[in-house]
């Protein structure tokens, strides 16, 4: 694949897809709906990207790639209060919401095919694990830290689509409230 500059075709066809994949999905959208878009031709799209699968796994990547530092820090000690290890997956949502849209409205195959490829499921078990802390977990913790990945998860998705690919302020203080409280830890802040 072709890299260029920030204002290159590579970004403007990530951009163009993102805001597709965002709206449509990812199987709603098409590489003729991507170039119509562009305003190119499919010859130029194919320069960069050889399929829509490659310009689906260049967005699932980002932000495959910045959960590695939110991992890394709920794996330290001592770890950082729970709600900080949420807030940064419920934040890391909003600013890929192409990549969350596409991923969960996707096929199971499409799931598992890009799961696989960016190791999510290690990853989310690595998260759960930091958040069901202390070592050994009790059972009942570890269900409890799944829980609360879930809720964030669907919680802010369904924002996502409600909300035009946006998760507001108000909305993003009731995933982190619903998680917490999934958690067993207090809410940290009173809701309407």
């Amino acid at each position: 694949m072709k890299t260029q500059g920030p204002g290159g075709t590579r970004t403007k066809i990530l951009d163009v897809a993102r805001e597709l994949f965002a709206t449509h999905g990812y199987a709603g959208t098409s590489i003729s709906d991507i170039v119509g878009r562009l305003g190119t031709t499919k010859g130029s799209l194919y320069y960069h990207f050889p399929s829509k699968d490659a310009i689906l796994d260049a967005i699932v990547a980002e932000p495959a790639d910045a959960l590695t530092a939110i991992i890394e820090a709920a794996e330290a000690t001592p770890p950082p209060p729970a709600a900080q290890t949420l807030g940064a997956l419920i934040d890391l949502q909003g600013r890929y919401p192409a990549a969350y849209l596409a991923f969960y409205a996707g096929e199971g195959p499409l799931l598992q095919k890009y799961s696989k490829r960016h190791n999510l499921e290690d990853r989310t078990e690595r998260i759960i694990a930091a958040l069901a802390r202390p070592d050994p977990p009790t059972t009942g913790r570890l269900v409890r830290a799944r829980a609360a990945v879930g809720a964030v998860k669907d919680g802010a998705v369904t924002a996502l689509r409600l909300h035009g690919g946006v998760i507001p302020p108000g909305i993003r203080d009731e995933i982190l409230s619903a998680a917490l409280g999934a958690l067993g830890d207090p809410k940290p802040f009173p809701l309407p």
